[in-house]
């Protein structure tokens, strides 16, 4: 089985994207082979960093219009990347039997895999909680701000309730140096380890950098678009030294089910679902013809709308950069 480890936080806008991919990346060029899994449901830019369009992802599975091994994308960076589902699906209704193929699926699809990066979602929600627990490796990020250490420490707490005891490391997020870093890691693993008797791990700093906003923004890794940058070697190490880590066993089974679980829980709910410009008419009326015309139409629409998400992102890329600015100023 492959080693999986979570890239988590308690709170948005530590970077775990980038830290996913470019680590990811890192790990590749180690001669590892590595998969990456958009966990962050319905706000998924994995794909985007790469400047990827995904034909399919996880729905189409659930659909039935593709098979597991199909959504799997190949990329340029030596890295697999599959696809998150967008949330816009209903998944409340999978059958158990059908869920367990998806499993065992997903369990053959990963199986020459050595390392499973999942970027997940930022929170401590009932469900991020759930699917964290069942893993063996947690990635916390962390940036200088008070609410930011808090809400990571909200995050540990409620590992640790919820029976958590795998390995929690933490990276220190867009600081300025790595005495910095340092410092900020010890903000959180000191308190940890004194009221909740966990011990957090430090994987090291990534460094402030104004590259990578011009590596997001060209849809080029940083690592790969500026390979001798600070923040690329930051990169670099952090992969080093998860690397030097023992792996930690995980149960392959357990780990996909709480996966598809998770994607049942923050899949719309009906009420949202059933607000939608599109119309259908009645079954009877539908003809092989039409129905093929129509499934041609909302298929262009799903793509129409994955590109407008990604103009929206790049385009917002500058205002992303000022805001962090004006934040950090």
């Amino acid at each position: 089985m492959a080693r999986v480890i979570a890239v988590t936080s308690g709170k948005g806008g530590v970077g775990k994207s980038n830290f996913v991919l470019n680590v990811g990346i890192c790990l590749a060029k180690m001669d590892q082979r590595v998969l990456l899994l958009d966990g962050d449901l319905g706000l998924s830019n994995l794909d985007i960093l790469m400047g990827l369009m995904p034909q399919n992802s996880l729905e189409d599975v659930f659909l039935g219009k593709a098979a597991v091994d199909r959504i799997i994308v190949e990329t340029d960076y030596k890295v697999r990347l599959l696809p998150a589902s967008s949330g816009l699906v209903d998944w409340a209704d999978l059958p158990e039997e059908k869920e367990l193929d998806l499993v065992h699926k997903l369990m053959k699809a990963s199986a020459d895999v050595d390392i499973i990066l999942v970027d997940t979602s930022s929170g401590t929600t009932a469900h991020q909680i759930a699917f964290l627990s069942c893993l063996s490796e947690i990635v916390l990020g962390i940036r200088d701000e008070p609410t930011c250490v808090t809400e990571n420490y909200s995050l540990i707490k409620a590992l640790k309730n919820a029976g958590y005891n795998g390995r929690v490391g933490l990276f220190s997020s867009m600081v300025p140096d790595y005495s910095s870093g340092h410092t900020l890691y010890k903000q959180l693993s000191t308190p940890a380890q004194r009221f909740l008797d966990v011990q957090v791990d430090y994987m090291g700093p990534v460094c402030s950098d104004e590259r990578l906003q011009t590596a997001v923004t060209e849809q080029v890794p940083v690592v790969v678009r500026f390979p001798t940058s600070d923040i690329a070697k930051c990169y670099r190490i952090i992969a080093s030294t998860l690397l030097s880590q023992a792996s930690q066993p995980v149960n392959p089974e357990r780990f996909w089910t709480r996966f598809i679980q998770m994607v049942r829980e923050v899949s719309l709910p009906k009420s949202l679902r059933e607000v939608s410009f599109d119309f259908e008419p009645p079954r009877e009326n539908i003809t092989p013809a039409l129905e093929k015309t129509m499934d041609a139409i909302l298929e262009e629409q799903r793509r129409t709308r994955q590109l407008l998400e990604r103009l929206v992102y790049i385009m917002e890329g500058p205002l992303r950069g000022r805001m962090h600015e004006h934040i950090d100023g």
